[in-house]
């Protein structure tokens, strides 16, 4: 059976020290991927540009691990507020595969608990 890989990416860390991703076989899971700056690890104010660093950071995960956004399965996402659903919809492009994304889950997040808009595993 093979054994579990941790992925790790830089600028895509966890407060506990837990890899970025894990991959078994052709399997890959993650824990929270947020919109924080890989370079500076700060979590922009404008949604816009935490959807687009969230899904970029999901987009390097997925190349670390050995795939890309086309082979992502399912993801959730989780929104501070429905109503800015439109602007992570937006950003949602790279994991779809022939025009199909790939299958979402949307849960509340709440801002007071979580220093971003939005974050998502997959």
């Amino acid at each position: 059976m093979d054994k579990r890989r941790s992925i790790e990416v830089s600028g895509v860390k966890h407060v506990n020290p837990i890899p970025s991703a894990s991959r078994r076989g052709p399997f890959v899971v993650s824990g929270a991927i947020s919109g924080a700056d890989p370079e500076t690890g700060k979590v922009p104010a404008d949604l816009d540009a935490q959807c687009r660093q969230m899904f970029d950071n999901v987009r390097r995960i997925m190349v670390a691990a050995g795939g890309g956004p086309e082979d992502i399965i399912k993801m959730n996402v989780w929104i501070a507020d429905r109503k800015l659903r439109e602007t992570m919809n937006r950003h949602c492009s790279p994991t779809r595969i022939r025009g199909r994304p790939a299958t979402r889950s949307r849960m509340p997040i709440s801002p007071r608990r979580c220093r971003s808009n939005a974050i998502c595993s997959r």
